[in-house]
Order: C-alpha cells, then sequence, then structure tokens
C-alpha cells in the first residue's frame, strides 16, 4: 500500500475514533440525564422507595391507634407514644428530626403523618380530678415528657380547662424578659382591640363582671391575655377550642371553690376592676386566702417560694386597685394586684378543651368521643 494511500488510512480511522468517542458522550449524557432529571430513572427510584417508606409509617401509626382503640375491649395494652416512636426510631424508618412532639406528627418529605389519637373514656371528672396530671401532648418545659405539662383545672359542665401546671419561659412572646420564667405585661406594644376578644368564648363565659373596651393599661394587658390569636399557636392542638394567657378571676374562683375550700367572691368592679374577699359583697382589693389547705394547693399556687426571681403569675383579669394594675397570684397563697410592668410575675397558660372532652383517660387528654356518657 503506498504511503498516501495508509495516510489516508488513518485519517478516515481516526475520524470514525473521534465521531464514535462524541456518540458515546452523547449516549452517556442521555443516560445521566434520564436517570439525574427531576422525571429520570433514579429520582422515580426515589420517590418510590419514599412513598414505600410512607406508605409503612402510615400502616404501623394505623395498627398503633386500632390498638389503642380496642385496648380495654382486648384486655391488651398499647404501647405508649413515645414507644412506638422508638420503635420506628430503631427500625430506621425516621429519625427524631422527622417528629414534632407538639403536633405530634411525622413529617416524611413534605407529607405529614399524625399520631394523635381519640382514646376513650374511662371516667368522668370532677372537682377531685382537679390538679391531676394529664397528658395532653405539649411539652413545656423542653424534657422530652408531656405527662408533667399540664393540670387538670376546672370542669364547667361544657368544657374542660386545663392549666400549665407550673410558670412558662416562651422566649417568642412579646411580653417575656430575658431574665427566667418572667413575663412583663408593659413590653406589649401591640394593642389587641375589644373587638378582636368581646365575642370569645373565654371573654364572654368568664370575664362578664367587667367590660374591657376601654384604653387603660391594665385592660390592654387583660385583652392581650385574653387573644386567642396570640396563645393558640403556641398552646392549642386538634383537642382544643383555644388557649389564653392565663385564667380570669372568674374562672380560678369558680375551681377554687369547687375544691371545697373557703369560698371567694368576686364580689363587684369600680372603673378599673375586680375585688376578690371571702367575704360576700365585701369590696377588697386584695385577699390573703385563710384557709390553710387552700393556700398551700400547687394547682393554684405551684412554687411555694419566689422562683427565679418569679412570686407569682398574671390572671387575666384587671384588679380594682387602679388603671395599671392587674390581678395575680402571690407564691404564698394569696390573690394580690401588680402594676403590668412589674418584672416579677410569669404565666401559666389555659387550654380549652373541645366540648366533647368531658372526661380523660389516664395517658392522654385528646378525647373526641362524646357516646361515652
Amino acid at each position: 500500500m503506498s504511503k498516501e494511500k495508509m495516510d489516508k488510512t488513518k485519517g478516515i480511522t481516526l475520524i470514525a475514533l473521534v465521531i464514535t468517542i462524541i456518540v458515546l458522550i452523547i449516549l452517556a449524557a442521555i443516560t445521566v440525564g434520564a436517570l439525574t432529571r427531576d422525571n429520570g430513572v433514579m429520582t422515580k427510584a426515589e420517590e418510590a422507595k419514599t412513598k414505600m417508606l410512607i406508605a409503612e409509617i402510615q400502616e404501623t401509626v394505623d395498627l398503633w391507634k386500632t390498638e389503642v382503640g380496642t385496648e380495654d375491649d382486648s384486655k391488651i395494652k398499647a404501647k405508649s407514644e413515645n414507644e412506638l416512636l422508638q420503635e420506628m426510631i430503631d427500625a430506621n424508618k425516621i429519625k427524631e428530626s422527622n417528629i414534632d412532639r407538639t403536633k405530634k406528627t411525622i413529617t416524611i418529605k413534605n407529607t405529614e403523618i399524625s399520631y394523635n389519637v381519640a382514646r376513650r373514656l374511662t371516667k368522668i371528672l370532677t372537682s377531685e380530678n382537679y390538679g391531676d396530671y394529664i397528658d395532653y401532648g405539649i411539652d413545656l418545659n423542653n424534657d422530652g415528657n408531656t405527662k408533667n405539662d399540664w393540670k387538670i383545672f376546672l370542669n364547667d359542665g361544657e368544657n374542660v380547662y386545663i392549666i400549665a401546671s407550673s410558670y412558662v419561659k416562651n422566649t417568642s412572646l412579646p411580653s417575656y424578659e430575658s431574665n427566667n420564667y418572667i413575663h412583663k405585661l408593659s413590653n406589649v406594644t401591640t394593642n389587641t382591640t375589644f373587638n378582636e376578644i368581646k365575642n370569645t368564648a373565654a371573654y364572654k363565659k368568664y370575664h362578664v363582671g367587667f367590660v374591657l373596651e376601654g384604653d387603660k393599661e391594665n385592660q390592654k394587658s387583660v385583652r392581650y391575655l385574653l387573644n386567642q390569636k396570640i396563645w393558640n399557636p403556641y398552646y392549642k392542638n386538634e383537642c382544643a377550642e383555644y388557649s389564653i394567657g392565663g385564667p380570669t378571676i372568674e374562672m380560678w374562683t369558680k375551681s377554687y371553690n369547687e375544691k371545697g375550700y373557703k369560698p371567694l367572691y368576686v364580689t363587684g368592679t369600680n372603673t378599673y376592676g375586680y375585688y376578690i374577699s371571702e367575704t360576700e359583697n365585701s369590696y377588697t382589693e386584695v385577699q390573703s386566702l385563710s384557709d390553710p389547705n387552700g393556700k398551700i394547693d400547687l394547682l393554684y399556687f405551684p412554687v411555694p417560694q419566689v422562683f427565679n426571681s418569679v412570686y407569682g403569675y398574671w390572671i387575666a383579669s384587671p384588679s380594682a386597685h387602679g388603671s395599671n394594675y392587674l390581678l395575680r397570684t402571690e407564691y404564698d397563697g394569696s390573690i394580690y394586684r401588680y402594676n403590668h410592668s412589674n418584672a416579677a410575675m410569669s404565666l401559666r397558660p389555659i387550654v380549652c378543651l373541645k366540648s366533647a372532652t368531658r372526661g380523660f383517660y389516664e395517658e392522654g387528654i385528646c378525647i373526641l368521643q362524646d357516646n361515652q356518657f
């Protein structure tokens, strides 16, 4: 073969090789794209794997809910929520970061699975249950245990009310002071209007003795405490009608009196707020409780000494003492009043449970059935 012909053949071979490489590169790019793009094979495989995982978790939760709903009939005790979650963590189905223990949900790739469950009632609430711990499902003290955060406060025949078992430290609230558990109401710069609360259940049922439509500082502070839009995002779940920043004096005295202590009377108001006394029709601003058992009841006075500079908690009602004063508890067993700018008071939020929730189960408060009565 002539040199010229050999050079020509080599040239053709080199061109063919380059073309082959280019074709292979194009095919590789197409293949990689098919595997990795949004609707590619790998993406679809990952989506299928996620869907299968979600289905497995949902099936596990649904089976557990069935066990909870039938445990009284079967006499077999269902595992607790924590046991359920730990079982799925140990099986590498979920991680702690997937769990919202406040909302009682598991979230996988934007899919939310609720593990909240309506449990059967085992007994009807009475005043004998006031002060019992109840598992509402919201962890206030961040200890991973929701069974020591809430207590039964009141059953008025229409709703059950629960209260934070002690002072709360909510750094997201505008009243919060950087010092410990203190909530200084004068920190609240946005004004809750009377129209925002006048038709709410808490105001209409448990603040009937005083109209909060004025511009006095104590009325503004109470409207803040009664504004459900402020408190619901922190303390309301699917079992609740609403939550507020603390009990009103009418709610507080109703619970206290039903426990059988020496009665307290909210006997009248002046232009500023409420009077409270152990004597009917008495206009007393402050009441040091004389019942020795009532003044040490931890439902009403949860910390019997000064705690982290906190002396007590706010009651969501204005005091008759003056335009800047609200009622509040004192750690020594008294109902006192303080200026709204005082930096020694904390909060104990109240949650009103749904109207069907008129009893409780030993391990859960989310009770939506109304056929047990």
